[in-house]
C-alpha cells in the first residue's frame, strides 16, 4: 500500500524510506490547512488555475488566495516565516500567461522547504502544469500529489522533483525510492509536466511526461491509486545558484496553468492532517 505519513511519526517514516545516492535524509513538514474548500470538488470540473487577475488572484504572497495554503505563518507565536512563494507577473513571454506562481529564496534556513498547496481536488488521477526552472545549481523544486486518509495524515500518490543538478527525479509512492529519470529539465524554458495515474483491475501505474515526452513509468503499484491534493515546493537553496528571468537575476522556479482531472466517481471529502515527504540532498 502507499506509504502513510503523519505528524506523529515524521522521523520514523522518513528514515524508513530509501534515498538516492546523492543525499542524506531530510524531512519536509507539510501544510496544516485551515479550510477544506475545493473549486474542483464542488464543480466536478477540469478547470485550470492560471493565477490571473480574472480568476481573482493578485500579485503577492499566494497564501490565502482562492483557497491556496502555505506552511508560512507570520502571525504565529512564534512566527513561522517561509517563502518566497508568490504570484508574480512578467511571464507571458514563455507560455502566453501573464502571471505565474514563483518560488524563490525566503527567510528560512537553507534546506527548510517552502510548500504551497492548491485547493483540494478530490479523487483525481491526472495533473498537468507548466513549469519553468530558472535556477542553476541552486534549489530543488517539486510537485507532489497526496491522497488524504480518513484518520488524518495522507499517503503519497506521486512526487516529481527538479533536482538542482539539472535532472528530473520521481519517487515511488509505494517503496519511497527515488529514481533519476535521466531527463534534463530545460533551464529558463517553459515546459509542461503531466502525471497520469492509471488504475487497472489488480494494480496501478503512473506515467510521467515532460514537454510531451514520456520520461518514466512506475508500474505494479497498489490498485486504487488517486490523489486529493497537489503541493508545490522548494528547499530554499536559491541563494547559491544563478538565474535570470525577465531581466532580473532572481533564481526561481515557476509553475502555471495547473489542471487536475478528477477520476469518475471521485471520493468524498476527507479530513486532512499533517504529512511529510523526504528527499535526498547534496553531499
Amino acid at each position: 500500500m502507499n506509504r502513510v505519513v503523519n505528524v506523529a511519526a515524521l522521523v520514523a517514516a522518513v528514515c524508513g524510506a530509501a534515498m538516492s545516492a546523492s543525499a542524506d535524509v531530510r524531512e519536509r513538514v507539510a501544510v496544516e490547512p485551515e479550510a477544506l474548500g475545493s473549486r474542483f470538488a464542488t464543480r466536478g470540473a477540469v478547470d485550470g488555475i492560471g493565477f490571473e487577475a480574472g480568476e481573482g488572484f493578485v500579485l503577492g504572497d499566494i497564501a490565502g488566495q482562492n483557497g491556496w495554503l502555505t506552511n508560512s505563518n507570520p502571525l504565529g507565536d512564534p512566527p513561522v516565516l517561509i517563502g518566497d512563494m508568490r504570484v508574480t507577473d512578467g511571464v507571458n513571454d514563455g507560455n502566453g500567461s501573464a502571471n505565474a506562481l514563483r518560488f524563490s529564496v525566503g527567510p528560512q534556513a537553507q534546506g527548510t522547504a517552502g510548500i504551497a498547496q492548491a485547493p483540494l481536488t478530490l479523487g483525481s488521477n491526472q495533473v498537468t502544469v507548466d513549469t519553468k526552472i530558472d535556477d542553476d545549481f541552486g534549489a530543488n523544486y517539486f510537485v507532489r500529489g497526496l491522497a488524504l486518509a480518513s484518520g488524518g495524515g495522507a499517503t503519497l500518490s506521486f512526487l516529481v522533483e527538479f533536482d538542482y543538478r539539472g535532472s528530473i527525479f520521481v519517487q515511488n509512492p509505494s517503496s519511497g525510492d527515488f529514481t533519476d529519470t535521466l531527463a534534463a529539465w530545460g533551464q529558463g524554458l517553459w515546459r509542461s509536466l503531466d502525471v497520469v495515474i492509471i488504475n487497472n483491475a489488480s494494480d496501478s501505474a503512473i506515467d510521467y511526461f515532460y514537454n510531451g515526452n514520456l520520461i518514466f513509468q512506475h508500474t505494479g503499484l497498489p490498485a486504487g491509486l488517486y490523489l486529493d491534493v497537489v503541493q508545490f515546493g522548494h528547499d530554499n537553496f536559491q541563494a547559491i545558484g544563478n538565474g535570470s528571468f525577465s531581466g532580473e537575476p532572481v533564481p526561481a522556479g515557476y509553475f502555471d496553468n495547473l489542471r487536475v482531472v478528477p477520476t469518475p466517481g471521485a471520493a468524498g471529502l476527507l479530513a486532512m492532517g499533517g504529512l511529510l515527504s523526504v528527499r535526498r540532498r547534496r553531499r
